[in-house]
């Protein structure tokens, strides 16, 4: 089991699944009712979790531990290695934890006017042009505002280490970067850090990343101009 993940990173896997889980595909979260459904099904999906890797009921487990589904619920293996005592330590977030995060993560949603979230975000295009961070926990549109890309981290902790704070921040600067790149426009990066014990959440400070679009848009216009002319006077 020399590679296979401890539990408190199986903890961590398990909470990101519950929390971010209804966002699969855009879900609006601009009016209490919105964010209270968002809510109801993280909770659902927190207690359907984790009773079904409690009752061993790993067909059930494999369908909700992973968005891509069961083939890719490579956590649920892991978890079945562990010892009694790992294994309870590593689902019970999921009663503990998940609704709290979310819930903080919902009054930010209310706080800056998000409109739409959508979760757990793959971007292929990226990919395949070279990038290596492609996997977005939160990408948050607003009406009238630049979009957000959230990362969310979880912890025994309740608050980032300096070197765990750089290195989180580095990371959704990627993840910004990427989708400013890909939609040009500026786009606003944020981390929460929530402990896992009993959900407390510190969220980072909010930066932006502006594409590097001006200077580009301009040169092509005026290579285009001379361009032309030089193809005009050769004509």
């Amino acid at each position: 089991m020399s590679d296979s993940p401890t539990w408190k990173t199986l903890a961590g896997t398990f909470l990101h699944r519950a929390v971010l889980h209804p966002g699969g595909k855009w879900r609006y979260v601009n009016t209490p009712e919105t964010r209270d459904e968002y809510l109801d099904h993280s909770r659902r999906l927190a207690h359907q979790l984790h009773y079904a890797l409690q009752d061993e009921d790993f067909p059930l487990a494999t369908a909700l531990a992973d968005s891509g589904g069961p083939s890719w619920a490579k956590s649920v293996d892991q978890y079945r290695e562990l010892s009694p005592r790992d294994k309870g330590c590593a689902i019970s977030p999921l009663l503990e934890s998940a609704e709290t995060i979310t819930e903080c993560i919902l009054e930010e949603a209310e706080k800056n006017h998000w409109m739409q979230v959508r979760t757990e975000v793959d971007a292929p295009m990226a990919y395949l042009n070279g990038e290596t961070n492609t996997r977005i926990d939160l990408l948050v549109k607003r009406e009238r505002l630049s979009p957000v890309v959230v990362e969310l981290k979880t912890s025994r902790y309740k608050e980032p280490s300096p070197d765990a704070q750089k290195m989180t921040e580095e990371n959704v600067a990627s993840y910004a970067r990427m989708v400013a790149k890909m939609c040009q426009r500026n786009v606003n990066y944020q981390w929460v850090w929530a402990r896992r014990s009993d959900g407390t959440c510190t969220w980072g400070e909010q930066h932006t990343i502006t594409p590097p679009t001006a200077r580009t848009k301009a040169f092509h216009t005026r290579t285009g101009q001379v361009r032309r002319k030089s193809s005009g006077g050769v004509q």
